[in-house]
């Protein structure tokens, strides 16, 4: 994606003096963490439908009834923590904007805590961030620096937004990140 056209949609994106300013075309970027959001939703109710269901093999069978419930009742309260997370880094992204980014993802480690981001901001100022998951999209963009991307949010909640880039991809992926440091500018 060449320079003018990331400018050009930088430009358009929510900040905080100007809530909700885009141009035509350009597609809302914010909205894509609040169907992240709402994926999170389904899976709550899809899990409380499980427990529901669990209730008539219980009184086939205390056991195996008492198995699927504490089962259900787990994915319940897995799903809600997701959903309250993926709602708080969609306020964070409402109040600070998105900030043009590159991001260089670090390799993923079987067993960490998810990979390290360094990101490299417009102005020359830097983060490092954690992303959440360690998933399939994360391993094959850890394969390719400085990527595209926008930045949006604070602290521990925080989006990293990787931008398209045809012919590999050709929609933008949506992260979950921590700050692991604050923003910092090298010095010269």
């Amino acid at each position: 994606m060449d320079l003018e056209r990331r400018r050009k949609i930088a430009d358009s994106l929510p900040l905080p003096g100007r809530r909700g300013a885009r141009v035509a075309g350009v597609p809302e970027y914010t909205r894509l963490v609040r169907e992240q959001g709402d994926r999170s939703a389904f899976f709550v109710v899809l899990s409380a439908a499980m427990l529901l269901g669990a209730a008539p093999v219980s009184l086939a069978s205390v056991g195996a009834g008492t198995v699927l419930f504490f089962v259900g009742a787990i994915g319940v309260a897995g799903c809600v923590g997701t959903l309250v997370r993926w709602r708080r880094r969609y306020r964070a992204v409402r109040v600070t904007g998105w900030r043009e980014a590159t991001a260089t993802i670090g390799h993923v480690w079987p067993r960490s805590r998810g990979p390290a981001v360094a990101v490299k901001f417009a102005d020359g100022s830097r983060i490092d961030l954690r992303t959440a998951d360690g998933g399939w999209t994360v391993r094959a963009l850890s394969e390719l620096p400085d990527l595209p991307a926008l930045v949006g949010g604070h602290g521990s909640a925080m989006v990293l937004l990787v931008l398209p880039r045809p012919p590999w991809w050709t929609r933008p992926r949506v992260l979950a990140a921590k700050a692991e440091t604050h923003r910092w500018t090298p010095e010269p």
